[in-house]
């Protein structure tokens, strides 16, 4: 239900910066954020890594649905108006690929949403804390690090999607109810 929760606020923070239209949903897994981004009226499609996960999602919904290499889809650019990466980032061995390729496939003027932990929020400087003075069973799990590879707070994540990207950020906030996720929609150019 949380989950839920969370990405129906993403839908409501896209929706007071962007009109619907073609969005590409990277790291759909069970298709949540799919049916969300129908019901707030965009076409959505939908990627990521997991073929078999992928395979019975093409089964329940109607949507266009790849996986595989990401950089082998073929995807033209300019395709899409919207590119949602909800817990996604902080994965790939390289997010500025990914970064570079949504660049490509966004329309111009085309708005990227990244939801992903952040690193400085206070509930994981508490958890941090907790962790130190040993009142934790294991220090350092709040970080899962054993798939989370990269860490970005939202004023760090701005700067690498305005310097070394070029999208032009139109929010990057924390998450206004649970603090636990940085939020930030970006616009190309």
């Amino acid at each position: 239900m949380r989950r839920v929760a969370a990405k129906a606020d993403a839908f409501q923070l896209l929706a007071r910066h962007t009109n619907p239209g073609r969005l590409l949903s990277i790291g759909c897994y069970d298709g949540v954020e799919l049916l969300l981004a129908e019901r707030n009226g965009w076409n959505p499609e939908g990627y990521d890594v997991d073929r078999a996960t992928m395979n019975l999602l093409r089964e329940q919904v109607d949507f266009p649905i790849y996986s595989g290499d990401f950089f082998e889809l073929g995807i033209p650019s300019d395709t899409y108006d919207c590119v949602c990466m909800d817990q996604v980032l902080e994965h790939p061995k390289n997010p500025q690929d990914y970064l570079n390729e949504v660049w490509r496939i966004l329309r111009p003027g085309g708005v990227l949403y990244i939801g992903c932990p952040n690193i400085k929020s206070l509930s994981n400087r508490f958890k941090t804390v907790l962790g130190k003075w040993h009142l934790k069973k294991r220090r350092g799990k709040h970080y899962d690090m054993f798939h989370h590879l990269f860490f970005y707070d939202p004023r760090t994540l701005t700067r690498i999607l305005e310097t070394y990207i070029g999208f032009q950020i139109i929010v990057a906030q924390g998450d206004p109810i649970i603090g636990l996720k940085t939020q930030t929609i970006g616009a190309s150019a």
